[in-house]
């Protein structure tokens, strides 16, 4: 019939259920950060194998028929994409939109759930094992930690479900958004800050065991190129990634072509990266230096997190 269009993006039902699902990687995407959502998607659930993904937009139609045929094809019955719910309508400013993750609970019922940032390409394996006992020696139903500034935790946050939405329900968070909707914000509160307030005045911060990494590479946009490829040389997890056939397909047909730019940017600065730092390993590894010599040549590369990566395998 004219004038009409076959809907591509699922509805998702209340309480949807993944069979052996342990994990939901529940993701908010919108503006250009959209351009990293097919190639997230792809590295998280290629690692996680009992894994899903939960993702929030504010465009659904982004994920058209061709988009959700590829992610259907590699990924059947792992992904869900969902409009930002309604009751968050009308809000625009980025801050307000990235607040969404802390106020909005995931649908697909897995016993734990991660939050993160999109940007990341995830490449470690269960990681949901490592959060679990990082909450358990804190005591918590979640894994995070706060930051210096004692007021804001990170933004890649791990919770137990149960436990934590038992505090964090439905009803509290209903009344976070109605407050948001009808008083003037001071935006600087919002984000990392306000799920700093909710867990504090819910479940309590934690105290000690800092934990938080951040599992693959972050390709932010808010760094210098130079940034992104401040991992060093690509991870072996990294470097099998892209030889697998979700992502070679990826590329070729439906990544963002935006996105194509940045991982082939980040791909050049690592790879001279990589050399640097197998120079700089080389000559820390030989015992012929002092440690400040040592500090020195750390410092001038900035994080010693590039010459760990150019020794470990996967």
């Amino acid at each position: 019939m004219a004038g009409t269009h076959k809907r591509t993006t699922p509805e998702i039902r209340e309480g949807i259920v993944v069979k052996n699902a342990q994990l939901n990687f529940f993701m908010l995407v919108f503006d250009r950060y959209k351009l990293f959502a097919l190639p997230y998607i792809t590295a998280a659930l290629h690692h996680n194998e009992h894994a899903v993904i939960e993702m929030i937009t504010d465009n659904p139609r982004y994920f058209n028929k061709p988009k959700m045929d590829f992610l259907n094809r590699h990924f059947p019955g792992r992904v869900t994409i969902r409009p930002i719910p309604g009751k968050f309508g009308g809000w625009k400013n980025k801050k307000l939109l990235k607040s969404v993750r802390w106020l909005d609970i995931p649908k697909t019922q897995t016993p734990y759930v991660y939050i993160g940032d999109v940007d990341i390409l995830i490449l470690d394996r269960n990681i949901h094992l490592q959060h679990l006992n990082h909450a358990n020696k804190i005591n918590k139903p979640y894994s995070n930690m706060v930051r210096r500034n004692g007021i804001n935790m990170t933004g890649l946050h791990f919770v137990i479900r149960d436990p934590y939405y038992k505090q964090i329900n439905e009803k509290y968070l209903n009344g976070i958004v109605q407050r948001l909707r009808t008083k003037k914000v001071n935006l600087k509160s919002l984000d990392e800050r306000l799920l700093c307030r909710i867990v504090k005045e819910k479940l309590g911060l934690p105290k000690g065991n800092d934990f938080r990494p951040v599992h693959g590479i972050h390709l932010s946009l808010h760094h210098p190129i130079i940034k992104w490829a401040s991992t060093g040389v690509c991870p072996p997890a990294f470097t099998k990634l892209v030889q697998t056939p979700a992502w070679s397909e990826g590329i070729r047909t439906v990544f963002d072509n935006r996105f194509k730019k940045v991982i082939s940017t980040f791909q050049n600065h690592a790879l001279k990266l990589g050399r640097e730092d197998q120079a700089l390993a080389t000559k820390i590894l030989s015992g012929k230096f002092s440690k400040d010599e040592v500090q020195k040549f750390i410092n001038r590369r900035q994080d010693i997190r590039t010459v760990k990566i150019s020794l470990q395998g996967e």
